[in-house]
């Protein structure tokens, strides 16, 4: 018996930005779990990608925003903790952030926001969708 045997799939649709400082620093949110997140997260029911990530910005990182356009949209399908197969949906926005300083987020998914220089980013476990945004890989 496999780990993902009677577990459902599920489909995950979330929202998340890229979020540039005038230094060339990028904004990133640090999972609780280890891999680092472009600031964003689940699309609640009813709440349009743009809400979602604005609400995740702020709950993130203490920052409020403004969505500029759509950059891409990322999805792929992995194995969650207990096995289970997830299909991910990752809608990735440009966005412009009012402030620099950030409060972390407490009881949240995230326990650090950190402006990570361009240069930097690609050495930190990021999640795959952020690789993708931000075209480490290519």
């Amino acid at each position: 018996m496999t780990a993902a045997e009677g577990l459902p799939r599920r489909t995950r649709v979330a929202a998340y930005a890229i979020c540039e400082d005038g230094d060339g620093r990028v904004l990133l949110c640090r999972s609780r779990f280890g891999p680092w997140f472009l600031p964003g997260g689940g699309v609640e029911w009813g709440e349009t990608p743009e809400a979602a990530f604005l609400r995740e910005l702020g709950e993130e990182t203490g920052l409020a925003g403004a969505v500029i356009g759509l950059e891409t949209v990322h999805s792929g399908v992995i194995r969650d903790s207990r096995g289970a197969e997830v299909h991910y949906i990752s809608i990735v926005y440009r966005a412009r952030v009012e402030g620099t300083d950030l409060r972390f987020e407490t009881d949240g998914s995230t326990d650090m926001a950190a402006w990570v220089p361009r240069s930097d980013v690609g050495a930190l476990p990021l999640a795959p969708s952020v690789r993708a945004a931000l075209r480490l890989d290519a």
